[in-house]
């Protein structure tokens, strides 16, 4: 109540008797209602220096402590620990890498100190690699590089050609079967940044190194019931070439033996696994009864056997469209 009454108070002095009225009306409340003003400070005061405190513990999260990277006295960034800037120096490396096969010069001696920052300033490896490149004297340029199993192959500043390229590669491969898998046998990634621009390559270069085919020689270990025609059947390839392959394959065929069916194979490798369905034949036993009643050697079909048929569901994997694995995944006895 008296608080209430404090504006009128203090406005009253005012006019009775200007500003030190005023002030005067202000301390002799003060006076008056020391109670108050201890009861306010004494719960105020902890609520206070529990605010201050939770401020301090949110401003100390924020900050980290880093590794400063100074090169040739200039910051280049901070980073967590030491293994970003090996990663970093790494992919450098393989940026910096000429048409013609040289490394560019640039010499990495940089100073490394333990400093505190905020969080969000830490560099991952890309940044400190973009970093790096733009502290160098060669001519850069922001880019894609592509890169098949951590290689890298050169940069391009369109990536429609690439891109369009590979899905067209793993469409050519698709059949709409369900549960169909189709994806690259090496991991193919392209990753934004500076790049030399030697390092650039034509939509031509590209296109030819892509859609290029490597030597690699493919083989197929023979199985009880094959024979030449069918291998060859069975891996899509004419028998002429297979028998070109395999000179004397006619001649000797044998179970386990391993056979050419390639001697180069695509660039951008593709592999395919689905579900096959097919029948297969279920040889028919022998039984042999012995009857003494007859003279030895003599034979008599009783019943002729029949072989049996089932269905299987086996998961086959294909690799540039040759049969690498196959796992039986269920099988139903038809007959």
């Amino acid at each position: 109540i008296s608080m209430a009454h404090a504006p009128r108070v203090i406005s009253d002095g005012y006019r009775n008797g200007g500003a030190g009225g005023a002030a005067a009306a202000f301390f002799h409340g003060l006076r008056n209602n020391r109670g108050f003003f201890s009861t306010i400070l004494n719960y105020g005061a902890p609520v206070m220096g529990a605010i201050v405190l939770c401020s301090v513990i949110s401003s100390a999260a924020n900050v980290t402590y880093a590794l400063e990277v100074i090169q040739d006295g200039e910051l280049v960034g901070y980073i967590a620990n030491e293994s970003v800037l090996t990663s970093a120096q790494e992919q450098l490396r393989q940026r910096i890498i000429r048409t013609d096969g040289t490394d560019a010069t640039f010499e990495i001696d940089p100073q490394l100190s333990i400093v505190s920052v905020n969080a969000d300033l830490l560099s991952d490896t890309n940044e400190m690699t973009d970093n790096l490149i733009r502290m160098s004297n060669e001519d850069v340029c922001e880019a894609q590089g592509l890169y098949i199993d951590g290689d890298f192959y050169g940069a391009v500043t369109d990536t429609a050609l690439i891109e369009n390229i590979l899905n067209s590669t793993l469409d050519s491969y698709r059949t709409g079967a369900e549960g169909e898998v189709v994806s690259f046998v090496s991991d193919i990634e392209l990753r934004d940044g500076l790049y030399l621009t030697e390092s650039l390559v034509s939509s031509e270069e590209m296109e030819n190194l892509l859609l290029s085919n490597q030597e690699a020689e493919r083989t197929y270990t023979v199985v009880e019931g094959d024979s030449p025609i069918l291998i060859a059947d069975k891996n899509g390839i004419p028998y002429s070439e297979f028998k070109k392959l395999n000179p004397g394959i006619e001649e000797t065929c044998l179970i386990g033996q391993e056979t050419i069916i390639a001697t180069e194979k695509p660039f951008l490798s593709v592999k395919v696994t689905r579900e096959e369905t097919y029948t297969e034949s279920i040889p028919y036993e022998t039984e042999t009864t012995e009857d003494s009643s007859q003279y030895e050697g003599y034979t008599k079909t009783v019943q002729e056997g029949q072989n049996g048929t089932q269905q299987v569901t086996a998961s086959v994997e294909y690799v540039d469209g040759y049969e690498t694995s196959r796992t039986v995944v269920s099988t139903e006895v038809v007959q």
